[in-house]
């Protein structure tokens, strides 16, 4: 055998030229080899990544889990704080509902006293004497006030002509009408004087002062002061001054 008849084994069966990156049998397993670690990179690499989007998916699903359980805690407080609120607003309507109803009832007595009050205080009586029975003397309140019943008092022929015109049958020359039962409360001037009759067992002064009058009206002593009709002189709206009248 020839040497120019043998082919060198490093080249192609089809070509004279030689291949560069086959330098022969050992280069072409290295080729395989990277192949393979490429390919194990590649899965590797996939395998990471996919761990790192789970883990940032459980940590993504962890944090939103959070959140919600906070939100639905706000929530819950929130609920809560308005339940809180309406009950504090139903029991404050509550109480205008009834203080509304007190203030109602209050004024309903304020008006009944006050029309009370009207009737027992009659019409303003004009300037001038009055006649009348004392029902009672509040000498030391503020202001000073009698209470009265005015009546008519007629003497002499006038008291049996009144008394025949009412159908009474009168022995003595002293009549009194009593037409309009309504008591009247008068203001009494502090100054104002008292006249007293002296007869029978009196012992107190014919002319007392307010004050004293007002304690002999309301004593056992005075008993007799309650029965006696009165003559009452009324300046400027006040009485100014008390006359007891004898009656035979």
């Amino acid at each position: 055998m020839k040497t120019s008849q043998l082919y060198d084994r490093r080249l192609p069966l089809t070509g004279g030229r030689p291949d560069p990156g086959l330098p022969g049998e050992p280069r072409g397993r290295d080729r395989r080899r990277a192949i393979s670690l490429s390919v194990v990179f590649i899965l590797v690499a996939a395998l990471i990544g996919g761990a790192s989007v789970f883990a940032w998916d459980r940590t993504g699903d962890r944090d939103q889990t959070e959140g919600l359980e906070d939100t639905i805690a706000q929530r819950d407080a929130a609920l809560g704080e308005v339940a809180t609120l309406n009950h504090r607003l139903n029991g404050l309507r509550s109480r205008l509902t009834e203080a509304r109803a007190e203030a109602t009832a209050l004024q309903d007595a304020i008006a009944a006293a006050e029309a009370e009050l009207v009737s027992m205080l009659g019409p303003a009586l004009p300037d001038g004497k009055r006649f009348g029975a004392l029902i009672a003397v509040g000498a030391n309140q503020e202001p000073p006030r009698l209470v009265i019943d005015i009546e008519q008092y007629f003497t002499d022929q006038a008291a049996f002509d009144a008394a025949e015109e009412d159908g009474v049958f009168l022995d003595h020359p002293d009549y009194i009408r009593n037409e309009n039962p309504r008591w009247r409360t008068i203001e009494i001037d502090p100054a104002a004087t008292v006249s007293l009759i002296p007869f029978g067992a009196r012992s107190y002064p014919t002319v007392v002062n307010l004050s004293g009058f007002g304690e002999l009206f309301s004593s056992y002593e005075g008993r007799d002061l309650r029965l006696s009709p009165y003559w009452i002189t009324i300046e400027a709206g006040k009485v100014v001054a008390i006359e007891e009248q004898l009656i035979s």
